[in-house]
């Protein structure tokens, strides 16, 4: 799609979105009752034995997560303007500075000193792009780092060199002039560029699949018709533009995993059976008639336990249609094979019937608008400070 999408979504029924959230934490005391516990994890039943009946989920070791809180430890400075930084499963670190200064760097995660400093600077001929010998430049934005730790995946916001088009800006005012730009991959262990992957205009943000198998690549002047393009490189590979519409996304993955329609319909239109429930169990104050439940909302019962991919599985998805539209998984941060299934669908609906938005001054623009509604009510907004509690 043409921008990095962010989550501005509109409540149809003029509900606190909060109540999505207080409607799971009834529905779990709802399904502690036996029947119904049985009933809901019986029907949808995952392939990989996970979490299954009466099993108890593993939980990481150490604290909860409630129970702790970050402690600042140090700051990193030097000759840096990180834009954005980002750790690796194995600690180690990747700041990516302000597109002019045209250099990634690297950080020990065990003393946080610097280990290297990456130039942008590369020659496509060498990565296989034929007629394009000679100095390029790109200009790093994002990264995300392979399930094992080994590379760097990084966004370059434009590509400057021989063969790289008009300029990019984030008006897109050159539009289809504009070169597509890259992402490039940096070997950790070498420090070094190794691959450089052609995606659209001005690519933002990236994200992986939790296996490292599917990259999503947000393309800030590409076509804005399109929800997002899901890329995947290699002989199983694909590359698919997602449109927006229930009945324009079924076609998309429908095209690209033929005779899939059906079933992808299928799992999307849980979406107004799960708004449904809610609105009951809303209704009846946080206390639903546990019958009611079963009878007249029992999608909404055989789902809310369930994994997105425990549900897709159930619907008769393909994987590889399963793996383009969880494209978007990494917005919520949890492994779809661990998402509520409601969560995700919550996401990926609005999507397609509401739309994507970005404020004209970027994601900055929210921060200033919620400073100015603090001030305007008298309160105090304090920069640099420490959080003692």
């Amino acid at each position: 799609m043409g921008v990095q999408a962010k989550h501005r979504r509109r409540n149809r029924r003029g509900r606190p979105h909060e109540q999505f959230t207080i409607a799971i934490a009834i529905l779990s005391l709802v399904m502690a009752g036996g029947m119904v516990a049985g009933l809901a994890t019986s029907i949808v039943t995952p392939n990989t034995g996970r979490h299954a009946a009466g099993a108890v989920p593993e939980h990481p070791p150490g604290d909860p997560s409630n129970t702790t809180r970050l402690a600042h430890l140090d700051r990193i400075t030097g000759d840096i303007t990180p834009k954005s930084v980002v750790a690796s499963p194995a600690g180690a670190v990747i700041a990516n500075n302000m597109m002019y200064s045209h250099t990634s760097t690297l950080y020990d995660p065990e003393t946080l000193e610097l280990t290297a400093t990456v130039s942008d600077s590369v020659d496509l001929s060498q990565f296989g792009h034929e007629g394009r010998a000679g100095e390029t430049t790109g200009a790093p934005v994002e990264a995300v780092f392979s399930p094992d730790g080994a590379y760097a995946y990084v966004s370059q916001y434009s590509l400057k060199g021989p063969g790289a088009g008009a300029k990019a800006t984030d008006d897109c005012q050159n539009g289809e002039e504009i070169g597509r730009s890259a992402v490039y991959r940096l070997n950790l262990a070498s420090g070094q560029w190794d691959q450089v992957i052609e995606v659209g205009r001005v690519p933002k943000f990236i994200s992986l699949s939790p296996d490292g198998s599917l990259a999503l690549v947000s393309n800030w002047c590409d076509e804005t018709g399109n929800l997002f393009r899901a890329i995947v490189k290699g002989d199983e590979g694909y590359d698919v533009r997602l449109s927006a519409g229930i009945e324009g996304f079924c076609d998309s993955v429908d095209a690209a995993v033929p005779g899939c329609r059906k079933s992808v319909k299928k799992f999307i239109m849980l979406k107004k059976k799960i708004d449904a429930a809610i609105e009951y169990i809303y209704k009846m104050k946080g206390k639903p008639n546990g019958l009611t439940m079963l009878l007249q909302h029992a999608d909404f019962m055989r789902v809310a336990g369930h994994s997105v991919e425990e549900v897709m599985t159930a619907c008769g998805i393909p994987k590889k249609a399963q793996n383009i539209i969880c494209t978007y998984w990494g917005y919520l941060g949890v492994p779809t094979d661990e998402l509520n299934c409601m969560h995700f669908l919550n996401m990926l609906y609005g999507y397609m019937v509401d739309g994507a938005a970005m404020p004209k001054h970027r994601s900055h623009e929210l921060s200033l608008s919620l400073i100015d509604v603090i001030q305007k009510h008298g309160g105090e907004v304090w920069y640099n400070s420490e959080v003692t509690q």
